[in-house]
C-alpha cells in the first residue's frame, strides 16, 4: 500500500494498519483452566451443605438458676452433756470417719478413768498372789468392769464423725453448755445422693418431662457440664414467693427468681466432676445452671425459626 505524498502518517503505520485488517483475529478465551475444577467443587460444596442442613441436629435447651442438695445430711448428736471444751472442725472442712469434732470438758472424767485403772491394777495384784481365791477374781472382774465404764464415759465426751464428709453446720461454740442427744454438727455424707433442684422459666413448663437429660454448669467452671436426669416434676408454675417457700429457708434465699417459675429437680449421674484436669466433689449449696433439653431439631429448621416441624413438642 502506498502513501500519498501529503499524508500526515507515517508509510510504516499505514502499511502494519493495512496488514491487521488482512489477518483474521483469534477466538476470545472464556473458560481458563482453574474453571473447570470450580464448577465440579461448587455442586460437591453445596450438596454437603444440604447434606449437614438436614442431617445434623442441634439442640434447643431452657436453662435457670440451680443448687446442689444433698439428700444425706448427717445430724450427728452429743452421747453426754457438758461445756464445751474444744472444737477440733469448722463449717466446710472435709471429715473421715472416726474424727474428733467437739469435745467436751472431760476433767473428772478423765480423773474416774485413772482411778478405775488403779484399782483394777490392785486388784489384779492381788489376785496373782493368791490365785486360789475366788473372792480375788470377782474382784478383778468387777474392776475391770468399773474401768470400761469410765472408758467409755470419756469417750462419750468426744464426739466424732459417724461418716466421710463435709461438715455443713457447727452448732454451738467454745464454753457453750450442750445436753446430751442435742444436734451439734450436721454434715453430709460424702457417699450419700445428690440432687439438682432448679428454677427454669415458667412458659416451658409444658414441653419438660420426667426423665428428660439436662446438664449443670457449677459457677466457677464454664462450660463444664455434668450430666443430670430431670426427676418426676409437678407442673404448678408459681411465682418467686411461693417457690423461695417451697424450698425452704435454706435454699430459698439463695436462687435468684425472677418472674414465674416451675421447680424442677434432677438427680446428678455423679458426685464428682472434673475441671482443668482435676477432680472435685459437689457439696451441698454449690450454685450453677441447670439446662433441660427440650428437642434435638434440624439444623435447617434451627436456622430458619418459621418452620415449625415434628421435633417441637
Amino acid at each position: 500500500m502506498t502513501t500519498p505524498p501529503n499524508s500526515p502518517f507515517r508509510r510504516e503505520a499505514v502499511e502494519h494498519h493495512a496488514t491487521a485488517r488482512s489477518a483474521g483475529g483469534g477466538l476470545l478465551e472464556l473458560s481458563p483452566f482453574w474453571i473447570r475444577w470450580a464448577y465440579p467443587l461448587l455442586v460437591v460444596s453445596v450438596g454437603l451443605a444440604a447434606l449437614a442442613l438436614g442431617g445434623l441436629r442441634v439442640s434447643e435447651y431452657v436453662g435457670g438458676p440451680a443448687l446442689v442438695r444433698s439428700t444425706a445430711r448427717v445430724h450427728v448428736r452429743m452421747r453426754d452433756a457438758g461445756l464445751v471444751e474444744k472444737l477440733s472442725v469448722r463449717p466446710g472442712e472435709t471429715v473421715r470417719r472416726g474424727q474428733a469434732l467437739v469435745t467436751l470438758e472431760s476433767t473428772r472424767a478423765r480423773e474416774e478413768l485413772e482411778r478405775t485403772r488403779q484399782a483394777y491394777e490392785r486388784a489384779l495384784a492381788a489376785r496373782w498372789r493368791d490365785r486360789s481365791n475366788s473372792g480375788l477374781r470377782q474382784a478383778v472382774s468387777a474392776a475391770e468392769a468399773a474401768m470400761e465404764r469410765a472408758r467409755e464415759s470419756l469417750s462419750a465426751r468426744t464426739l466424732t464423725a459417724p461418716c466421710d464428709g463435709l461438715v455443713q453446720e457447727l452448732r454451738t461454740e467454745v464454753g457453750r453448755f450442750v445436753a446430751a442427744g442435742e444436734t451439734t454438727v450436721v454434715l453430709e455424707d460424702a457417699a450419700g445422693a445428690r440432687t439438682i433442684v432448679a428454677a427454669l422459666p415458667g412458659h416451658a413448663g409444658p414441653r419438660i418431662r420426667p426423665g428428660e437429660r439436662a446438664r449443670f454448669e457449677v459457677h466457677g467452671f464454664e462450660h463444664v457440664y455434668i450430666d443430670a436426669t430431670v426427676a418426676p416434676i409437678s407442673h404448678e408454675i408459681v411465682g418467686p414467693g411461693e417457690a423461695r417457700r417451697l424450698l425452704g429457708p435454706e435454699l430459698g434465699d439463695i436462687v435468684a427468681m425472677d418472674g414465674p417459675v416451675l421447680l424442677v429437680e434432677a438427680h446428678l449421674d455423679g458426685l464428682e466432676f472434673t475441671a482443668l484436669g482435676s477432680r472435685y466433689a459437689l457439696h451441698s449449696g454449690m450454685s450453677g445452671r441447670l439446662e433441660v433439653e427440650l428437642a434435638r431439631r434440624p439444623l435447617y429448621a434451627a436456622l430458619l425459626p418459621s418452620i415449625d416441624g415434628p421435633w417441637r413438642r
